[in-house]
């Protein structure tokens, strides 16, 4: 994929950024359905850009809520330890059921489609956990509100270049968790103003993987 970009914040006027940044967030391969949602919402029929959001997180069920996970447990628990596969076993462990459908397959697959906004999806999840920014208050909206939109994306793109920059024990020279060729972003130098730092882990999001992390190397293959 060449190089991508998402809209300027300042670019939100009734906030299409909003509804593009949530087209490329579930269509991370298919400009042709960002245009369709983009051109729903343009045309004021918002009712069927609901109807394409909805169909498309019906279809993939949690495989792009999955990518954001996998890569939080990645690059935020214990870097001298933490892969990939040491993350899919954590969320295997946590939540390898029928009823949530997480197993090695649908974590596989999730992350081959939405690897490349995987940071996207890792901060809608943090950004309303209520830990992540105790001293602010978070408004709803998926996956944001229009209002804090420079705010997520910062948030994002500390993400997205951690994750391509984490680079995890026994792998290869140049093999990072994202690839950088590939991932959504921001075009360089894009003013997103100054946020609150945050401190959250990718064990405080999903507590019941703590053992998986404790210090011993993976074993799921």
């Amino acid at each position: 994929m060449p190089y991508v970009q998402l809209p300027s914040p300042k670019n939100s006027k009734n906030n299409i950024a909003v509804w593009y940044l949530v087209g490329v967030m579930l269509f991370p391969e298919s400009e042709e359905k960002i245009i369709e949602l983009i051109r729903a919402v343009v045309t004021g029929q918002y009712q069927q850009a609901q109807k394409i959001i909805q169909t498309a997180l019906d279809e993939s069920g949690h495989a792009a809520s999955l990518s954001g996970a996998l890569l939080l447990l990645t690059i935020r628990t214990n870097p001298k330890i933490a892969s990939l596969n040491l993350s899919k076993e954590a969320l295997y462990k946590g939540y390898g059921n029928k009823i949530m459908g997480v197993s090695k397959s649908t974590q596989n697959a999730a992350w081959k489609e939405f690897n490349t906004v995987a940071h996207l999806w890792a901060a809608q999840q943090v950004f309303h956990n209520p830990g992540a920014f105790p001293n602010m208050e978070i408004l709803p909206g998926f996956p944001c509100d229009e209002s804090q939109l420079s705010l997520f994306l910062a948030v994002a793109e500390a993400f997205r270049k951690q994750g391509e920059s984490f680079r995890p024990l026994r792998t290869r020279k140049n093999e990072y968790i994202l690839d950088s060729t590939k991932t959504w972003k921001l075009l360089p130098h894009t003013d997103l103003g100054s946020y609150p730092e945050f401190q959250i882990t990718g064990t405080d999001m999903y507590p019941f993987v703590r053992d998986v992390f404790n210090g011993r190397s993976p074993r799921y293959k």
